[in-house]
């Protein structure tokens, strides 16, 4: 007999904190039958005082709309106002904003697992996750002062210019994620007691993930390719700094759209790793890379698109 679970927005097992989803589900012994999901909790009244708001004033409220992401959402609304200002970035800032977002991934892959090996009773796994995590937090912190980069991004270009003593942090962390992943692998991912109950679970066949149009890791783990924007249509300093990156298994593109086939809980879980090593080979290419320059233009706080 199907039972119906309603996982609220505010419930509280939720992992993205107050207003991410509502979730509505039909299950029969352990099997999914049906899924209804309600979304837009907590995102209108942003988008209203937003809009009430000087262009740069508008992007302290974009990175608050999911705080494992925060750069992410502050060079997406950025980008669309610089493009409608017609303003031209530092490449310098570029190759910066390039480091903050692919930091930014693997901090919240980092808290995914931790979430992840809670469930799998796997506790020790969980604060070592939140140990390394820790260190990102702590770049992120000598950055811009926020530990989950609030305001890391600016109209024009980034918070503040890179330093050597930065770098050398990122690269500490870098190394100790890189000797981290083979205890994360062999701990939890590669645990015959989560490989046994993740392996064939919650399937999603590649034409599944496309007709549902399926994006992301998830998307990947799946078997779809040309997803990833950073690969299909490169943007920022991705273009001068994806083509070569260090090569990691199951990548298309070097270093950046990893895939996996089975399309089940494992490979959903299993490919966030790859994506980490990819963002590490990114993170590790920009440094040769970065060129002088400016790390922002200036822009008054009463700047406003053409009408």
């Amino acid at each position: 007999m199907a039972t119906g679970l309603n996982y609220s927005p505010i419930h509280l097992a939720s992992t993205q904190g107050l207003g991410a989803f509502g979730l509505h589900i039909e299950e029969d012994g352990g099997l999914v039958s049906s899924a209804r999901m309600d979304v837009g909790f907590g995102r209108r009244n942003i988008e209203g005082i937003s809009l009430q708001l000087p262009l740069a004033q508008a992007l302290n409220y974009a990175d608050r709309l999911d705080c494992f992401s925060a750069p992410a959402y502050n060079f997406a609304l950025a980008t669309a106002f610089e493009s409608l200002l017609g303003l031209e970035v530092p490449e310098r800032a570029q190759f910066t904003r390039l480091v903050l977002l692919e930091l930014n991934r693997i901090s919240s892959h980092l808290h995914f697992y931790a979430n992840l090996a809670r469930v799998a009773g796997q506790q020790p796994l969980t604060n070592h996750c939140l140990r390394e995590r820790e260190k990102f937090s702590d770049i992120f912190e000598m950055y811009c002062g926020s530990r989950l980069g609030f305001g890391a991004i600016s109209l024009g270009g980034v918070f503040a210019d890179a330093t050597d003593g930065w770098f050398f942090r990122i690269e500490k962390a870098i190394t100790s994620l890189k000797e981290f992943v083979p205890d994360l692998r062999g701990t939890l991912l590669e645990h015959p007691f989560f490989t046994e109950r993740a392996r064939g679970l919650g399937m999603i066949s590649k034409e599944t993930a496309e007709r549902a149009n399926l994006l992301g890791p998830n998307g990947r783990a799946s078997g779809r390719d040309g997803i990833d924007e950073r690969s299909v249509r490169p943007y920022s300093a991705y273009p001068a700094c994806a083509g070569d990156a260090a090569a990691i298994p199951g990548a298309v593109t070097p270093g950046i759209d990893v895939q996996r086939t089975q399309g089940d809980v494992l490979a959903r879980s299993a490919i966030r790793v790859d994506e980490m090593l990819g963002s590490a080979s990114l993170i590790e290419n920009c440094f040769r890379k970065i060129p002088g320059g400016n790390h922002r233009i200036r822009v008054g706080m009463d700047v406003a698109p053409p009408p």
